[in-house]
């Protein structure tokens, strides 16, 4: 038994140096402030291959100081102990204290050390103690094939004994589909077909939020009366702290509910694989589920052992499907990118629908998760560990090229296309609105609506004349003339070409948050300000 004892003592400090070394390797990958080699070289020192086991050697380097300069790595030796440094403190303050058992009141036995048999048709097992020659008689509920190592679990509070036994599970072929799901908690998940698995999931999820808040309400009224007596009458305290604020039934109720959600998530992702088989699931990173939420209600239900659950059940799952993982995917903007014109903007989302401001796509808001996540498997430039600002400028980037019409660049932005039709009212403040109408690469046409920025040189019309022209740009005392509406000729004005029959009006791609987040959307409500020699030419026309 002893020797059971210590390789059980030694796979938990195994472990949990394992888990320190992949906390590590995420820390290193998402710091920006390492250069390519020294990401590779520190990357070689936390590797560990799939199959077979670790080199513990580089690990020991990184405490010893030792200088280990693999092949291929370009860093010189102060870039090395650099390394290595950064490395040393980041694993001692994962590390931490020691590592701490959470299996109490449990021991395993061998083959040797239990002997099973049936005595008036009923099972029982026989396990050897300390004790020599001494075996105590576990009567066990039901027949099993019992065989090799048995883990053997106390519970006091039930008045009961478990017997755990690891055996391989059978392993199916896999199948030929790439399956994208987006993780709820009004549901397990959603596919990126818009099938929404177990939506029994969230009605436990709220039951036991529900729960957990009432009772937490009680026992806090429970500990102030136990406090306030502390003093006054310490008996009263005493059989407060006994009878009522015990953590027995607590922990007994809360099994029951995480056992419920355990069984649910199992239940999906039995659905999931019967009926997509699918060969590769695309999940997002559970990573950022943690600490507080927008509402104390989602923190009690995105707490952290739901992600272990599902973390747990989906890589049982995968191995027993024989799928593969390729790890979770970043899902940075994901429910907020159309899936047809790549628009990304917060309004594409409200609530569980989403409709794009954009192409006018429409569709439920996890479906469209899915299939955002499912098509970043095979994204090179989105990958797990790059920050959410920088997808989002990949996002814009490969949506202005697409809508870029052929020869223009996607940079100039999709303002820039070919111009059907423009209508604008003049308003006192120099902003003009116009409606217009582009095509993209497909030959799709939409209608965006733009901001426009100008002001009125002397003479100007009264307010709502379309007839006048607004030249960006020009001094205060300056006059211009304008084509008319409809004329082909495109004036250029500081270094910009206007819009065809615009009146001299110049589309301001370079105006902050214009093309980003205003595009599409009504300038009065987002638009940048005017600027402020505009407003002063305004002022100096008035005074004229």
């Amino acid at each position: 038994m002893w020797k059971l004892a210590l390789e059980d003592a030694l796979l938990t400090l195994e472990r949990h140096w394992e888990a320190a070394i992949s906390a590590a390797r995420e820390l290193v990958a998402r710091h920006r402030g390492l250069t390519g080699a020294e990401r590779h070289y520190a990357c070689w020192l936390l590797y560990k291959p799939e199959r077979g086991a670790r080199d513990w050697k580089r690990i020991q380097a990184v405490f010893t100081g030792r200088d280990l300069c693999p092949e291929g790595v370009e860093l010189d030796a102060a870039g090395r102990c650099r390394v290595r440094k950064y490395l040393r403190r980041v694993l001692r303050r994962l590390l931490g204290g020691r590592p701490r058992v959470r299996r109490a009141r449990s021991f395993t036995v061998d083959r040797q050390m239990y002997r099973v048999f049936v005595s008036g048709g009923r099972q029982y097992v026989a396990l050897a103690l300390l004790d020599p020659g001494n075996r105590v008689v576990v009567p066990l509920a039901g027949v099993h094939a019992l065989e090799g190592n048995l883990w053997v679990v106390l519970l006091p509070d039930e008045r009961a004994v478990e017997v755990h036994m690891s055996r391989e599970p059978r392993v199916f072929p896999p199948g030929d589909e790439e399956v994208g799901i987006d993780l709820g908690v009004t549901e397990v998940f959603t596919d990126d077909l818009g099938r929404k698995y177990r939506p029994e999931y969230g009605r436990a999820l709220e039951e036991m939020s529900g729960y957990v808040l009432e009772k937490g309400r009680r026992r806090a009224k429970l500990w102030a009366l136990h406090r306030r007596n502390l003093r006054v009458d310490p008996a009263r305290a005493r059989r407060l702290r006994r009878h009522n604020l015990g953590f027995a039934k607590q922990r007994k109720v809360h099994g029951k509910f995480r056992r419920r959600c355990e069984n649910e998530v199992n239940r999906a992702l039995n659905e999931l694989f019967r009926e997509r088989g699918p060969k590769v699931i695309a999940y997002e990173d559970l990573s950022h589920l943690r600490g507080k939420a927008k509402s104390k209600g989602l923190s009690r239900k995105v707490s952290g052992w739901h992600r272990s659950v599902v973390k747990e059940r989906l890589r049982y799952k995968s191995h027993v499907h024989s799928a593969a993982d390729p790890g979770p995917v970043n899902a940075a903007y994901s429910s907020q990118e159309c899936p047809e014109c790549g628009w990304v903007d917060a309004a594409n989302r409200r609530g569980d629908d989403f409709c794009c401001q954009k192409c006018g796509f429409s569709a439920d808001a996890d479906r469209v998760s899915a299939l955002n996540l499912k098509r970043r498997l095979r994204d090179g430039e989105i990958t797990r560990y790059v920050p959410a600002a920088e997808v989002r400028e990949i996002l814009l980037r490969r949506y202005r090229e697409k809508a870029s019409p052929p020869g223009v660049p996607g940079d100039v932005g999709a303002g820039r296309a070919r111009r059907e039709k423009v209508s604008g009212t003049c308003a006192g403040r120099g902003e003009v609105h116009a409606k217009a109408g582009f095509d993209d690469e497909a030959g799709e046409a939409e209608h965006r609506r733009v901001q426009l920025l100008g002001r009125p040189g002397n003479g100007a019309p009264g307010r709502g004349d379309p007839s006048r022209a607004f030249r960006v740009g020009a001094p205060a005392s300056g006059r211009g003339t304008t084509p008319p509406f409809g004329s082909p000729e495109v004036p250029e004005e500081d270094g910009g070409a206007g819009l065809p029959g615009s009146g001299g009006l110049r589309l301001r791609d370079d105006a902050p948050g214009l093309q980003d987040d205003c595009f599409g959307r009504d300038s009065r409500s987002c638009g940048p300000p005017v600027p402020a020699a505009g407003r002063a030419g305004s002022r100096a026309s008035r005074r004229a």
